[in-house]
Formats: C-alpha cells, structure tokens, sequence
C-alpha cells in the first residue's frame, strides 16, 4: 500500500521537475558571462538568382506603317487633264503625279503681267519727264488755242455792240458769248499741259504709281503660283498607297487627290504592356520578324504614348526601322517584335526586389542563405535602379538564394527558416 501510494505521487513530481529544467535551465546553467544565447531562426521570404543579361523580355505583334505618309491635294480648283500615278507606283520627289487644266490660271498671269508693264512704262515717263518734241506740240496746241480764243474775243466784241444797238436777237448773242467762254477754257487747259510737261509729274503721282506697281506684282505672284500649283507633285520618294480621284474629274482645293508613303525607311507600331513600360530602352536589343522575310531586323525606339489604351490598357510604342536592299515592306503587314535585356560590361546582371537589397556602413550588399540554411552578407554593384526593383551585380552567382524581405533584423550567420511562397 505504501509503495502504490509513493508511485502515485512520483510521477507528477518527476514531470514538474523536467518543466523547471526546461524552463529556468539555461538561465541557471549557462555561461555566466552570457555568451551563450538562446538561438532564434528567423522565417524568411527569398529567391533564387538567374542571370537577366540575355533574357527574353517577350515576342508581341505589331503592324508596318510608313515612316512618312501624307494625302496630297492641289491649292487650286480645276477640272483634272492628267492623273499618271498609279496605285503601287514607285515615284520620285518632284515628279508630277496630276494636273489640273491650266488655262484659266494662264490667262490669269497674262493680264497681270501686261498690266504691270503698262504701269511701270507710265513710271518711267513721269520720272523721266516729257521729251522736247512733246513739248514742241504742246506749245504749238497753246498757240492754236490762243489764236482761237482772241478771235472768239473779238467775235464776241463785234456782237456785243451789235446786240445793244438791237441788231441782233439774244439767243445769237448768247452763242458768240459761248464760243467765247469754250475758247478760253481750252487755252487755259493748253496752258497747264504744257507747265506740267515743263515741270514733270508731281512726287505723289509718282508715288502712287509705285505703289499700284507694287500691288501689280503681288498679284503677279500669287498668279504664277496659282499656275505652278495646277501641277502636283511628289513632296518626297515614295509609293502611291492610293488614288481618291479620277482622270478629267472635277476637284476642289484642298481634296485629297493620292495617298504617297515613304517606305524607305518604317516604322513598327505595337501595344506594350503596363509591365513593360519601366524597362530602360537602351537596355533592350529588339527586333521584327515577318513570316514571309527571313531574318531578323533591328528597331530603335521612335515614341511612347504616355496613356493607355482605354480598352486593353496597353500603350503604344512606334519602332523605327531601316529597311535593307532588296526587302518590300508595305504598310498594314504582320509583324513579331521580340526584345531582350542586355548589359554592356563584365559579370552578369541579377534583378531582386528593392526590398532585398541591404545598404549600410559596408556598402550594398544582400543576404545569401547557405545550403546549411545561415546567412550570408555579400556585397554587390547597383547596376539599375528600376520601380520596385534593383539590377545588380557582384559577388553573387546564378542560383544563389538570396533574402527578400526582413534583411534589416537579419544578423550574420544566422538560421532561416524558407517560408512557402518564396520568391
């Protein structure tokens, strides 16, 4: 009975003694100056390092359009008497791709220009003053008005006195006196003639001459242009995309006649995800690819649109390219833009999140969890700095793990733990 009852009391009390060594042990029985602690492993968040120099971005469709096209139209109004450019066609700058009628616009010009010579001969004569024989026959017209106007002086005399001895009736007295009046109105214009040619045109006349020669050669511009303008030419080498008109048809200015594209050089348009707009255009090697052309053609970055599309909420990005000998590109064709990330220099380029980079007294360097599951300070080369995540180099190889969050309570050498879901 004894031995039943100290069995029952034996266990509980040996089970409260191993609870009190678990628990107040190492506090009791550790070093006494502390260098013993307890050891803590963290839980972590990490990721396995691949090299970025050389990986491929992903291949997107685009489309081909002409680096420069333009709808060509005549400044004119007139019935078409040529249209030669076909669609297709192959044109060089200044060729004449239409005609408009250019008679009217002729005609225009000529009367223009013989205004203009008549106004500057009329010039020339005011500054040069009449000539002697002028003169001499203005003279000669004065001498002749004169004799008339004293014979039509003495005339009026003669009835005058005839008139007030009731000779003659008043409506005869009343021509003589007429007569007499007309006689020296001519004289007197006679007599201004010849002062004028005497004394040369007037400066305001001779002013206002200028200025009507002036206008007469403003309107004979804007009439031979109207005249070149019924010809329209090619602004640039290119390709008849198409023809809006037809031959003798009637058109207005400023209606488009042909479409013309340079296809020279191209441009490639395609839609670029949200994901990819961060990326450094001169980190980037891209390229076309067409099904029905081998090879691969390089593309620069021409413009990015800063807003997205409305629908797929991707922006747009136009490539230009250069288009070798021998290929034909037309605008609309199916294009595969491919790209990949390149870096210039020695030692490959690794991305981590900006959270696993770890930038202190020693630099910048990130945490390498070991195969014995400790970590490692290791420093690295900032090579790009991006949104959200950072390029870097260094000390560091392809399949590395390396720590992506909590690298600030994180001390050297110790344990982790690698939760689920590691980066």
């Amino acid at each position: 009975m004894n031995l039943k009852r100290n069995l029952k009391w034996f266990f509980p009390g040996a089970l409260a003694v191993m609870l009190i060594g678990v628990l107040f042990g190492p506090r009791f029985f550790s070093p006494k100056d502390g260098a013993r602690e307890p050891i803590v492993v963290r839980p972590v968040k990490s990721m396995v390092l691949s090299p970025i120099d050389g990986a491929w971005i992903r291949t997107m469709p685009g489309r081909v359009q002409a680096s420069r096209r333009v709808d060509l139209a005549f400044r004119v109004s007139g019935p078409l008497v040529e249209l030669s450019a076909k669609e297709g066609e192959h044109v060089k700058a200044g060729d004449v791709l239409a005609r408009i009628d250019p008679r009217d616009f002729q005609l225009a010009l000529d009367g223009v220009r013989g205004s203009l010579s008549q106004a500057r001969a009329t010039l020339e004569a005011m500054r040069r003053g009449a000539r002697a024989e002028d003169i001499r026959s203005l003279e000669a017209q004065v001498a002749s008005a004169r004799a008339r106007a004293e014979e039509a002086e003495a005339q009026f005399s003669r009835f005058k006195r005839l008139y007030e001895a009731k000779a003659i009736s008043q409506s005869e007295f009343d021509r003589y006196r007429t007569a007499k009046d007309v006689a020296a109105s001519s004289l007197m214009a006679a007599q201004q003639e010849l002062q004028k040619a005497r004394k040369g045109a007037r400066e305001e006349d001779i002013r206002a001459m200028e200025s009507q020669i002036r206008s007469l050669q403003a309107q004979e511009s804007a009439a031979a242009a109207a005249l070149a303008d019924t010809e329209l030419r090619a602004p640039f080498d290119g390709t008849v995309a198409r023809r809006m008109a037809d031959n003798f048809q009637f058109v207005t200015a400023r209606q488009p006649i042909l479409s013309l594209q340079d296809t020279s050089s191209v441009e490639v348009v395609v839609d670029v995800p949200e994901s990819a707009i961060n990326l450094n255009p001169d980190d980037l090697d891209v390229w076309a690819s067409f099904s029905s052309i081998s090879g691969k053609f390089p593309l620069k970055l021409v413009e990015f649109s800063s807003a997205p599309d409305p629908e797929t909420q991707t922006y747009r990005a136009t490539l230009a390219m250069e288009v070798p000998d021998g290929i034909r590109l037309f605008p609309g064709m199916a294009a595969e833009v491919s790209g990949k990330i390149k870096y210039g220099g020695t030692g490959k380029v690794y991305r981590i999140p900006i959270e696993a980079l770890l930038s202190d007294d020693r630099g910048s360097g990130v945490w390498v969890v070991g195969e014995d599951l400790r970590v490692q300070w290791t420093s690295v080369e900032v090579t790009h700095l991006g949104d959200g995540h950072v390029d870097v180099k260094g000390h560091i190889e392809a399949g590395d793990r390396v720590v992506t969050a909590g690298v600030h309570v994180i001390r050297e050498g110790q344990s982790v733990r690698l939760l689920e879901g590691k980066r």
